[in-house]
């Protein structure tokens, strides 16, 4: 028997592979009725410390159930199918009902029927893998049956929705319950905040919880918990530390949520007592402690052996343990992570195989790219069945997007417009669907590369696609008391490509166009963020509009910074609500939260910076008091102070004052990037040009002190840098 070749001797204990061939044994085993065979193989895995999922242990135990009774109930066939349906095995499940629950004969007989459990149980099978049409054809099927939907099967298509990103069939799907006499439930609920937090939209967010609370829903710990995340996704530390306090208050706790906002937000690496791992190993790969990050593993491991542990090694965690070593080019310790991960029997994602091609990317050379560009190839020229892969991953973009992504975003960086366009039409032939990130790219190389007319194609598309992507407006029937319900903010979805937008056509001289364009974004309530401000400063300079310029950054930016600040202190320890209080009307344009560093490169600096910052003594609180660092955090980090004149931004505004004062006007970029040509002047078109220069330079003055003051603090600080330069250079 197969058992008889898995001992305990130290030869066969040692063998890397061991633990892998038993796992697979352990399957066939089952699959095959060998129940006593199974036992002795996990006991003697059990033995020899390998590693057994949790999953593969529970089949054992149902085969041995099996084998020691002469019959199957129909929760036995529930328990079976959904030990498959969890790993999303659409195949095995399908194959185990029909098994079950067979055709009827000649004689139209059926031994057994399946219940609504069966057919959610195939439903949830589905919706792990993120297969809508399965769905579809297995609701049909309990339809046909005479089997009507439950609150439970709503619930997972819902969540299934939510891991695709898709608000409008959402929405469709809670109207529906709604009209069928079955309300959303809490649970419900709180998948529309997974989906919210994916597009960081703290209003929708807001006004949803809202609207459960009118439909008499009683929050539960989970759905605050899920609204938590939807503010630690926008980066409204705020909001975090709100909805901390409430459920403090409460008698409840959100402490993983709450490390996930001292990761986003940069904090420096401490240990703490509580083992949120993936979070922990995150924060130490971020501060470049990768031995760390291990020995957070090595514990993490020795707790998901224990079986009664809830803990289990996943793709998540490997992936970031992964990348951490691939950005210390320590690839040798990456490779043996991938090798662990297939060893271990986890399909790596995606996300996994993207990490790798940007590794690869990156480098300076062109073979990096070549070997990224082969890799690609072969990952999509594989065949359905050996592209685990494509399963969605957790809504925060499709599969193939995080494979061509690192590749575009290296030619983008190369000013390569033609390979850009030649990967993004690649994924598109391969299934792939245009998104704002992909489209993104190719609008930034248009811009690197001076291509007018190729941003003038790819921005109605970003557009519609971004207006698709922020449509929650439906979420919001029958909710006729919020102002202005049909103008629902954009998040941030927009500003990063409006930004982008702006820059590439001021530079071009298209100036009318980017007035139409910010116009109408703000008619569709679309919010701007601090670098869609900066931005349209140095556009209105570049179309001679230089009061307006200093304007900006005067009523708009600054002010901005000096709110921001004001709420980064205060705090309610005991709140009645975990909402923020709605602000008062001071006059500004709204604005959205700024987004978390999600990305490593802009997380890392500010680990750095935060940690020199963070004084010792700072942290301490309130035993029981998770938030009060992240309190102090919100007022000491960087991120704070995204609200500000961008360095860019000060640059030109000073060489506006350089020129004026000078007696010069400033003239407007024309189009193609050429400043409008100026005849030849007499010595009186000379002096009314220099009268004129003063006279903007004295409104200037008078109407924007603060970032005169600002402007001339910035060319003090870049002069005594100069100079800092030079003399080193010389000693």
């Amino acid at each position: 028997m197969l058992s008889d070749h898995f001992t305990d001797s130290p030869s066969t204990s040692q063998h890397p592979n061991c633990g892998r061939w038993q796992q697979i044994s352990l399957r066939v085993l089952c699959d095959a009725d060998f129940a006593e065979d199974a036992l002795s193989v996990l006991q003697a895995a059990q033995r020899q410390s390998l590693p057994v999922q949790f999953d593969l242990q529970l089949e054992v135990v149902k085969a041995l159930r099996l084998s020691q009774q002469n019959w199957v109930d129909l929760a036995d066939i529930t328990m079976m199918l959904h030990v498959h349906a969890r790993r999303g095995d659409t195949v095995r499940v399908i194959e185990l009902f029909h098994h079950f629950f067979p055709d009827p004969g000649p004689d139209g007989s059926k031994v057994k029927l399946p219940n609504i459990y069966h057919y959610t149980t195939v439903i949830f099978a589905h919706a792990q893998r993120g297969d809508l049409e399965g769905m579809n054809t297995w609701l049909g099927a309990m339809t046909k049956a005479g089997i009507a939907p439950d609150v439970y099967v709503y619930s997972i298509i819902l969540h299934c929705f939510a891991m695709r990103g898709d608000i409008e069939p959402m929405s469709s799907l809670l109207d529906q319950m709604r009209n069928i006499g079955i309300p959303p439930t809490a649970v419900c609920y709180t998948t529309v905040f997974k989906a919210l937090a994916l597009r960081k939209d703290v209003v929708a967010a807001e006004e949803i919880y809202k609207r459960a609370l009118k439909d008499k829903v009683v929050p539960d710990r989970r759905m605050v918990t899920a609204l938590m995340n939807v503010y630690v996704e926008a980066g409204q530390w705020q909001g975090v530390i709100r909805v901390f306090d409430y459920m403090a208050s409460s008698r409840n706790r959100g402490l993983q949520l709450t490390v996930e906002a001292y990761v986003l937000i940069g904090a420096p690496f401490r240990k703490l007592e509580e083992h949120t791992f993936a979070l922990l190993i995150q924060s130490a790969c971020d501060s470049g402690l990768m031995e760390i990050a291990a020995d957070i593993f090595t514990e993490m491991e020795k707790l998901a052996e224990d079986w009664q542990s809830s803990l289990h090694i996943n793709t998540y965690v490997l992936t970031i343990i992964m990348a951490g070593y691939l950005r210390k080019n320590r690839r040798a310790k990456a490779r043996a992570i991938f090798e662990s991960m297939k060893a271990r029997g986890i399909e790596p994602s995606a996300v996994t195989y993207g990490t790798i091609i940007r590794a690869y990317s990156v480098e300076k050379n062109s073979m990096g790219i070549q070997v990224a560009e082969e890799f690609l190839k072969t990952l999509v020229a594989a065949e359905p069945k050996q592209r685990p892969w494509m399963k969605p991953v957790g809504g925060r973009g499709l599969p193939l997007e995080f494979l061509y992504a690192p590749l575009m975003v290296a030619h983008t960086w190369a000013n390569k417009s033609e390979e850009v366009e030649r990967l993004f039409q690649d994924m598109l032939d391969k299934g792939g669907e245009p998104t704002l990130g992909t489209l993104t790219l190719l609008l930034d190389v248009y811009r690197r590369t001076g291509n007018v007319e190729g941003i003038r194609r790819i921005w109605p598309q970003i557009h519609d696609l971004g207006l698709r992507y922020s449509q929650i407006n439906s979420l919001f029937q029958e909710q006729d008391d919020l102002p202005n319900a049909g103008l629902r903010s954009h998040g941030v979805a927009l500003c990063i490509p409006l930004s982008i937008y702006v820059d590439a056509m001021s530079a071009a001289g298209h100036h009318s166009e980017i007035a139409e364009t910010w116009t109408t974004l703000r008619s569709e309530g679309m919010a701007f963020d601090s670098h869609n401000w900066n931005h349209l400063s140095v556009a209105l300079t570049r179309a001679g509009e230089l009061e307006r310029a200093f304007e900006v950054i005067e009523n708009i930016i600054l002010p901005y910074r000096q709110k921001t600040q004001i709420i980064s202190v205060q705090r309610d320890r005991h709140p009645d609500s975990p909402l923020i209080p709605p602000p008062e009307d001071d006059g500004l344009p709204p604005s959205p939260p700024e987004s978390p560093m999600h990305y490593r490169g802009r997380r890392s600096p500010r680990v750095t910076l935060t940690t020199r910052k963070f004084k010792p003594g700072m942290e301490a609180g309130k035993r029981d008091d998770f938030a009060h660092a992240l309190h102090v955090l919100y007022q000491v980090s960087p991120i704070w102070n995204v609200w500000r004149p961008h360095a860019v931004t000060l640059r030109v505004l000073q060489e506006v004052l350089t020129h004026l004062e000078a007696g010069r006007l400033v003239q407007a970029i024309g189009v193609n990037g050429r400043a409008h040509l100026q005849p030849v002047l007499d010595v009186k078109s000379l002096t009314d040009r220099a009268l004129k220069a003063g006279e903007i330079l004295g409104r200037i003055y008078d109407n924007c002190p603060q970032t005169v003051q600002l402007v001339r603090e910035f060319a003090i600080i870049k002069q005594a840098q100069r100079q800092k330069i030079i003399y080193r250079r010389s000693s």
